[in-house]
């Protein structure tokens, strides 16, 4: 477990985020380097639970790939989500019952085949497909492939094995002032405000989903993490210190409904200890800018 008791100490912030998020990018750097040191690689997958920090981390891996000459592009399961998505009430969308399969595996074949394809692009707020994007083929190119289900069985049948690397992204439990917050807490208070901000979701329907989420996890996530090649760790603790305002100024709670009021006590309670600190410290291409975006509190 993480311990973290650190002082916010003003003139001393951006030093303190600097260092969390050195720690991190060297990370993906030397999961890149080693990678592209093998030579053979067309393929990575990147796969964590919910708000481990999939999208950040796959655009600094493409990034950091591009640096070592490779031209590295990100295709986001999340993407592919169909006309079945239009039903949000009753879609889950961990699953693959959202996910365009006919044309996710039409894109990944013609990769595979060396000809030029197409990437849809899906929009949060409207539950819709707003764009289909070229994909030219080119010799030198590595897919980055991000989502839940990069792991399930019908999307690891597509990705041959040895032209493929598996990364696993999650946080960590950690001891913050005082107060555990568990993995899945922490990653929930993530959801909690990503929803709320970027995809028209109130606390309600947050909550509405998240055993859904928990359960698709333990079920389809974790039992196959070994199958993965990399760990990656997303946790920065100053994002405790950053994340308080947003999940008790920003949000709006219903105090008059009893899951919301349980939800917001709890919060109010396991971050009373924490000091604050503004996000105008946070880097414009940190993972936590995912969940609290560009603007500062």
């Amino acid at each position: 477990m993480v311990i973290y008791n650190e002082k916010i100490e003003k003139g001393k912030e951006e030093a303190l985020v600097c260092a969390h998020e050195k720690r991190f990018v060297e990370s993906i750097k030397s999961v890149v380097k080693d990678i592209h040191s093998n030579g053979t690689i067309k393929f990575v997958t990147l796969t964590g639970p919910s708000c481990s920090g999939k999208t950040t981390t796959a655009s600094l891996l493409a990034t950091f790939f591009n640096e070592l000459g490779c031209d590295a592009t990100v295709i986001s399961v999340d993407d592919f989500y169909g006309a079945n998505a239009n039903d949000r009430a009753h879609v889950n969308f961990e699953t693959l019952e959202a996910v365009d399969m006919d044309l996710f595996t039409e894109c990944i074949t013609k990769i595979k085949n060396k000809e030029d394809s197409v990437m849809p692009v899906f929009d949060f707020v409207t539950q819709k497909r707003v764009e289909l994007k070229p994909l030219p083929y080119k010799e030198n190119r590595i897919i980055i492939i991000e989502g839940i289900q990069t792991l399930y069985p019908e999307i690891r049948a597509l990705l041959p094995r040895e032209i493929t690397k598996r990364i696993f992204i999650d946080v960590e439990d950690t001891e913050a002032y005082g107060h555990v917050f568990d993995r899945q807490h922490i990653r929930f208070c993530r959801r909690l405000v990503r929803d709320y901000q970027f995809r028209n979701s109130p606390t309600i329907r947050t909550l509405s989903l998240w055993k859904n989420v928990i359960d698709n996890e333990n079920k389809n996530i974790y039992p196959n993490k070994d199958m993965t090649d990399y760990e990656i760790s997303s946790l920065m603790p100053y994002g405790f210190n950053v994340m308080k305002r947003y999940l008790l100024e920003r949000i709006q709670y219903d105090s008059s409904n009893p899951e919301e009021a349980i939800v917001f006590e709890k919060i109010r309670n396991d971050f009373k200890d924490v000091p604050e600190m503004s996000s105008k410290f946070v880097p414009s291409n940190s993972v936590y800018r995912e969940f609290i975006g560009e603007n500062n509190e």
